[in-house]
């Protein structure tokens, strides 16, 4: 059976520990924590900025229309794993200061 996005949000929220919120795309912007639909329910935007983000979540790589993810403002050293992620147009990487 295949996957879909829904199914993918709710293990990204099991591995996070937190439930996202539905936005609108053009919401997913300053410190607008949550997610973005498509007409075909693939998620397309999505924020976790200011999570606590050690490591990047597994389920992650697996959101395929993805264009816009926010990271920012975790602590995040490695980001191994976004290659994947071929529709992404807009990263926010800013402010991750990973303690070593």
């Amino acid at each position: 059976m295949k996957t879909t996005d829904l199914e993918r949000l709710k293990q990204l929220e099991k591995e996070i520990g937190r439930k996202l919120e539905k936005r609108k795309f053009e919401e997913i912007k300053d410190y607008n924590q949550g997610y973005a639909l498509d007409e075909n329910y693939n998620v397309v935007g999505l924020s976790l900025e200011h999570f606590g983000l050690k490591g990047l979540p597994k389920s992650l790589s697996r959101f395929r229309y993805i264009k816009k993810l926010k990271l920012n403002s975790n602590g995040l050293t490695d980001v191994s794993g976004l290659e994947g992620l071929v529709n992404l147009t807009k990263l926010n990487l800013g402010s991750n200061q990973g303690s070593s």
